[in-house]
């Protein structure tokens, strides 16, 4: 496994410059992000008129472009300071968690690729000043900076990598988990579901063919009357315990799969609430291990579950 940080300071990507093949640099104007000390002169570049539109740092990072990295992500805008991380594998953002205490504005998931998009449209959209940081070796996006209009104040914004950390590695901040990460129950079926907050991780515990279990005894996992499954990805509950996607709704996306190897599940209450549709199951998993497809084993604390509507089928 490798592990690359970007540091702080990067270089300035040279751009395709003039017919005679000089190097023109982007130039990180007064009141952009950058903290570059570089003693080089550049020359302001505009690059909504650029043939390049960042053909370069484009080429540079899918030419070497890792499976999995996790981005750390400051947004900069005018207002409160907000940190992102993203955990990408196999192309797909698994997980979007903000990493300062106040998140005030969230721009949703993104992967290196999608930054790049970003700034191809705020060149596309003719906007006044667009500028540009990369890293020389690998063309990541090290920051941008757009001002819209140079007549409207207050309007600009721009994002400034913090941290990008390549190889498996990046995966373990987010599949190390513990049990206060799964904290939102999705009731259906014979069995339990429980996600994060952001549909990024989800722990799937149910029978096969929907039969209705025999609670007479703990269920000693693995059990082959049932599956049981953490699950990494996002949209991870998306139209859960529905038959029917309607039009634009998310699908799930499941990037990677742990298996309960080990575990007990004890479903120490089946009830029908007064007035009540239906039955409630609650349950808990205690002394369960995961592993990957590739061995790695992570252990779990024990987890308390509930099932609002057991029995229920998809529709």
């Amino acid at each position: 496994m490798r592990r690359h940080m970007l540091p702080t300071l990067f270089a300035v990507l040279a751009l395709v410059g003039a017919a005679c093949g000089e190097e023109t640099l982007v130039d990180l104007a007064d009141g952009g992000p950058s903290m570059s000390t570089t003693s080089t002169t550049t020359t302001q570049l505009d690059l909504g008129s650029s043939p390049a539109r960042l053909a370069v740092a484009r080429a540079q990072w899918a030419d070497s472009a890792p499976a999995t990295y996790v981005l750390t992500l400051r947004e900069l805008c005018f207002c409160p300071e907000t940190v992102w991380t993203e955990t990408i594998a196999d192309g797909v953002v698994v997980s979007h968690e903000p990493s300062t205490a106040e998140a005030a504005y969230d721009p949703g998931p993104r992967t290196m690729e999608d930054l790049f998009d970003e700034v191809q449209g705020a060149i596309d959209a003719g906007y006044a000043t667009i500028e540009l940081e990369v890293d020389p070796e690998t063309g990541a996006l090290v920051s941008y900076w757009v001002d819209v209009d140079e007549m409207t104040a207050d309007e600009e914004y721009g994002v400034e990598v913090v941290s990008l950390t390549v190889g498996d590695e990046g995966l373990k901040p987010t599949v190390g988990i513990d049990a206060a990460v799964l904290v939102e129950d999705h009731p259906c079926g014979f069995g339990f579901a429980i996600g994060s907050t952001d549909q990024s991780l989800g722990l799937f515990l149910h029978t096969s063919g929907g039969v209705e279990p025999d609670l007479a005894v703990p269920i000693e996992l693995p059990d082959g009357d049932w599956t049981a499954e953490l699950h990494v990805g996002r949209d991870l509950f998306s139209n859960h315990c529905a038959d029917l996607v309607e039009i634009g709704e998310p699908e799930p996306v499941v990037a990677d799969t742990w298996t309960v190897v080990a575990g007990t599940l004890t479903i120490d209450a089946v009830s029908n609430p007064a007035g009540g549709g239906g039955a409630s199951a609650a349950g808990i998993l205690t002394s369960a291990v995961l592993e990957s497809a590739d061995g790695h084993r992570i252990e779990l604390d024990d987890i308390e579950l509930r099932n609002d509507c057991w029995g229920c089928l998809a529709g």
